[in-house]
Formats: C-alpha cells, structure tokens, sequence
C-alpha cells in the first residue's frame, strides 16, 4: 500500500506477505488498528521531496507481527536533530510489536518501557497484547456444496410431504 498524499486514514487493514506493507509518504496520515505482518518491511517512511520525511503522522493500535522489519526509512548516519521524534502512539496508547521485550508490571496492557525503533521514532506506549487481528478467511461455497445443500433441502421437503400424507 503506498500513501503519498496528505490527510489519509488507513484502518483495519491486513496488510501481509509483501515486500514493503505500507509505503508511507504523506504528511497528516493516521494509520490506525492495522494488521501488519510477514512482510520484509512492515511500514517505510518514504520521501516526497528529498529531505522531506513524512511530518504529524499518527501510528497507532497497529500490531506489527513477524516482518523482518516492523519499520524502516532513511538509515541516516547522522539524524537531523532538529526534525521532532516520531512518536508512534497517541499519547495514551501505541502499537504491539511482537518483539517488545518489555513488561507490564502494573498489568495495564501497556509496556513500562518504551519501545525504541530508532532515534528518531519510539512508542511510548507498546501494547503488550495485539488489538488488530488477522483476517478470518470466509468459507467459500462452491457449485457443487449449493447443490448438495439445495438436493438434500429437496429429499427432506419430499420426505415431510409423503410422511404427513401417509399419516392422514
């Protein structure tokens, strides 16, 4: 998935088995009680114009499992230290990250520790258990299960008629 423009709200998405999950370069997006795994990369900041990384972005209640990694963008050798810090939380609560290694001692679900991606992004909040889901798959019915279902609904309906009408 790739969102380049500004002021999009990506959410309950399954986002899975891909080189890059979320491709990500737009300023002011929320991405939101996503389901995020077995991708190389689950989400990349990318650039729209050079030196200009996605800004006032809002990461949160996504569950980041088995990627081989959960985020990656500009591997800067030097980090601009006036660019503010990506904070991957809404203030209250982040995201799951299935190689947190933190502890919820006072059992509110969230880490005590924050969860370190970079320099330049942390969740201070990591879930300790994950809230988006994978997908269920739905069961598909296929020509032949219908007319199965609709023979034996036959057999049964004239099975009730000549029963009843033996009966009187």
């Amino acid at each position: 998935m790739y969102v380049w423009t500004p002021d999009n709200t990506v959410t309950g998405c399954s986002v899975s088995d891909n080189i890059v999950g979320i491709l990500l370069s737009g300023d002011s997006n929320t991405l939101a009680k996503n389901y995020i795994a077995r991708n190389e990369e689950g989400v990349f900041f990318g650039v729209n114009q050079p030196g200009n990384e996605p800004l006032d972005i809002v990461l949160v209640h996504n569950s980041f499992v088995d990627n081989e990694v959960h985020f990656s963008g500009c591997f800067c050798e030097v980090y601009n230290t006036s660019e503010p810090v990506h904070t991957w939380d809404d203030g209250k609560e982040g995201n799951y990250w299935d190689n947190y290694n933190g502890t919820d001692a006072d059992g509110d679900g969230l880490g005590d520790t924050v969860y370190t991606i970079d320099v330049q992004n942390r969740d201070r909040y990591p879930l300790i258990q994950s809230i988006a889901a994978p997908p269920v798959p739905t069961p598909k019915i296929t020509i032949e299960t219908a007319t199965a279902v609709i023979a034996l609904s036959m057999i049964i309906v004239a099975a009730i008629v000549i029963y009843r009408r033996r009966k009187n």
